[in-house]
């Protein structure tokens, strides 16, 4: 695309993280859950051709608040979005809530963890 002169700007992201399985036991495996942190720990990139530099921001960030980044990202403004932070930024978000299984929403900071340990 840089030989054409055409800009871009993509953004990527998981729609959920891994817990392992049966640990411990001789057939391991990793599938989704939703009990620990782990669970919603993402990868989240965005690129765009005119980037000058890389820049890790370490701010916790949740999918429910996507809404917010995509109007953010885009220029998109609809009066049902109304960003509390910006996304793409170190500011804190609040409390940061995740959906679980059951459809509930849940305090991302009341779940487990579950450390993934290499003997």
């Amino acid at each position: 695309m840089q030989n054409s002169g055409d800009t871009f700007s993509l953004t990527y992201f998981s729609d959920h993280g891994l817990a392992f399985k049966e640990r411990g036991k001789e057939v391991q495996y990793l599938a989704h859950d939703d009990k620990f942190q782990q669970n919603f720990q993402v990868p989240f990139m965005v690129l765009s051709s005119d980037d000058k530099a890389h820049k890790v921001i370490k701010a916790q960030r949740s999918a429910n608040d996507f809404l917010s980044f995509f109007s953010q990202w885009t220029g998109i403004q609809a009066a049902e979005i109304t960003p509390r932070y910006r996304f793409i930024s170190e500011q804190k978000a609040g409390p940061v809530y995740i959906t679980n299984f059951q459809l509930q929403k849940v305090d991302y900071a009341h779940l487990g963890t579950d450390e993934f340990t290499v003997n």
